[in-house]
């Protein structure tokens, strides 16, 4: 199945098996907090007051979608898991297939609905017009990559469906460091404002993606993304 030893909960003590492989994924979705978090204290010391009030209002949105994106591919991970745990692996390529193809449409239909709905959002929360301009750039930057995060979720929802937790984590510590990195980059040299502390996000979470993906091609021969695999 894998070129490398994956945990396999369905052997071994069950409380400790998922109590290791828990702890990842815990840490893990609080590493994806960290992101607005840093967010919001790199735009606070360099940028306002103003600044920093127009990323924290347009917050709730964000998480909301964020914790969307996480429930669905979470959904595709239960799937993966289901097939993995049978040993079926053409089942488990249909899988990561269908899961492909529906977090494409998913992605398609939500990043349009959330762009286009922008300003009618901002204007049902009521934000202030002083800070609305700003909150606007940074949630609609944000909302325009939701590919990214998308992406990051479906790839590191299906490695822990697989037995691997660790991973997802390794390269989203990795990725939450370097978005501090890029905020301070994108804001201060660049001077790109809010939107830049945006796209530090996105781009963030897209390596952190890319990262876990090239390792799931290298750990489990199945996980590879062809013409092949969409035809079983």
């Amino acid at each position: 199945m894998s070129r490398s030893k994956e945990m396999d909960l369905t052997t071994g003590n069950p409380f400790w098996s998922l109590l290791k492989f828990a702890i990842p994924v815990i840490l893990g979705n609080l590493f994806q907090l960290f992101y607005t978090l840093a967010d919001s204290v790199i735009v606070g010391k360099t940028l306002g007051a103003d600044s920093l009030a127009a990323v924290g209002s347009t917050s709730i949105i964000i998480y909301f979608v964020f914790c969307f994106i996480n429930g669905f591919t979470g959904g595709f991970g239960i799937c993966l898991g289901q097939r993995c745990g049978a040993k079926d692996e053409k089942g488990m390529r249909k899988s990561i297939a269908v899961s492909t193809l529906l977090s494409i449409a998913f992605t398609v239909v939500l990043t349009l609905v959330c762009c286009l709905l922008a300003h009618q959002i901002l204007s049902w929360m009521q934000i202030p017009e002083d800070i609305s301009g700003e909150a606007y750039d940074y949630m609609f930057v944000v909302l325009l990559g939701t590919g990214a995060t998308v992406f990051y979720n479906m790839i590191s929802n299906m490695l822990r469906a697989l037995g691997d937790s660790k991973t997802p984590l390794y390269f989203l510590v990795f990725s939450s460091v370097l978005n501090i990195f890029l905020d301070i980059l994108f804001i201060v040299p660049l001077h790109m404002g809010v939107a830049g502390a945006a796209w530090a996000t996105i781009l963030s979470q897209f390596l952190s993606a890319v990262l876990s993906l090239l390792v799931g091609m290298k750990n489990f021969r199945f996980f590879i993304f062809t013409e092949k695999i969409f035809m079983t």
